[in-house]
């Protein structure tokens, strides 16, 4: 790279000078060396979506040889974790996080030990991988009633009990992402988008598609089937299986939309899209389960949310109102002197998309 060349960064936009720090893919888009920094940390923290890098605008693989110059140990260490998980296979293993320090490891999903012991020489603290709370290790593991006794003490044998409810919590925690983000229908990559259209473009893989009901470009219904996704959006009033480009445009059919402010229409999407994910749990478990679960993990009993008006919410996206259909003519017979036509008619209905 030129010291003299200016380039403008494909993710903030500014026109900078190119630096040694920054990132150029194959195709020679350009990454400043501050968001290529953000850009290398997004792939360890989200390294089942977001790796190999890829450019976002082109999708073409970055040299690894220039994302690992520019990482930190740390960060060399978990990318090595990672790419040992690829070889030994995602669906056997997974990286366990120490919830005090930056230190990785790899685990077994079907393991049945849910305490992390932290090597870390600055960490060195207990953790249990279900309920994220610390506890003192102890000085060694033994089954002695003595040693026993002072497990309980420390609080360690407690957290076993953690591993019971361990479906059950990763269940619950499933319907709260579910509700307060959207899946990218072509990684899975889940986020929540910001108060522009509800057309969307994944930075990972590149799949088009609708925030509105979450499919993908190639899914979704259009007034032309091989048109881009604002197709999508062509009589969307009328059509229930289209989506609004604006989030704002749906109060002129449905009054319990906001009709100024995007935010609070983005709110009471995710507020529908909570509802339906809370059900669903609750399909799975009973209420008895729940207030189990409750008791054994307080930051599932804090949740804050309504769970009375999620299990009574109208679950309906759009309502519309539309004209009614037309209906056959019924003709009926009157004296030969003269003779009506009567039809038949209704007030019209609500059509929605659930």
């Amino acid at each position: 790279m030129s010291s003299e060349e200016t380039l403008k960064c494909l993710l903030c936009f500014y026109e900078k000078k190119v630096r040694k720090m920054g990132l150029k893919c194959p195709s020679g888009h350009y990454f400043c060396p501050e968001c290529a920094k953000s850009f290398i940390e997004s792939g360890i923290t989200n390294y089942d979506i977001c790796l190999p890098y890829k450019c976002y605008e082109c999708h073409k693989e970055f040299e690894l040889e220039k994302i690992f110059s520019r990482m930190s140990e740390s960060q060399r260490e978990k990318l090595a974790m990672y790419q040992a998980i690829e070889v030994l296979g995602k669906d056997k293993f997974e990286i366990v996080n120490c919830p005090y320090c930056d230190f990785v490891s790899v685990w077994a999903k079907n393991s049945t030990n849910n305490l992390l012991y932290c090597p870390n020489k600055e960490c060195k603290k207990g953790s249990c991988r279900i309920c994220f709370k610390e506890f003192k290790v102890p000085d060694k593991l033994g089954f002695t009633p003595e040693e026993i006794t002072k497990m309980e003490k420390d609080g360690i044998l407690k957290h076993h009990e953690c591993f019971k409810y361990k479906t059950m919590k990763e269940d619950w925690d499933e319907a709260i992402d579910q509700g307060h983000q959207r899946e990218c229908p072509g990684c899975h990559a889940k986020g929540i988008k910001d108060t522009a259209c509800t057309s969307m473009k994944c930075p990972h893989c590149g799949t088009a598609w609708c925030y509105c009901c979450g499919l993908s470009e190639n899914n979704c219904d259009k007034s032309d089937p091989n048109g881009d996704m604002h197709k999508h959006n062509v009589n969307w009033q009328k059509n229930k299986k289209r989506c609004p480009l604006f989030l704002l445009e749906i109060w002129d059919i449905d009054k319990r939309w906001d009709r100024d402010d995007e935010a609070k229409c983005l709110e009471f999407l995710h507020k529908i899209l909570l509802s339906k994910a809370i059900r669903n749990f609750f399909t799975k478990y009973s209420e008895n389960q729940f207030q189990t679960l409750c008791n054994k993990f307080p930051d599932v009993k804090n949740h804050g949310i309504d769970l009375k008006e999620a299990k009574t919410m109208d679950l309906t996206l759009i309502k519309r109102r539309l004209p009614p259909p037309p209906q056959p003519v019924r003709s009926v017979p009157t004296p030969s002197r003269t003779s009506s036509t009567y039809s038949q008619s209704s007030s019209g209905w609500d059509c929605i998309i659930q």
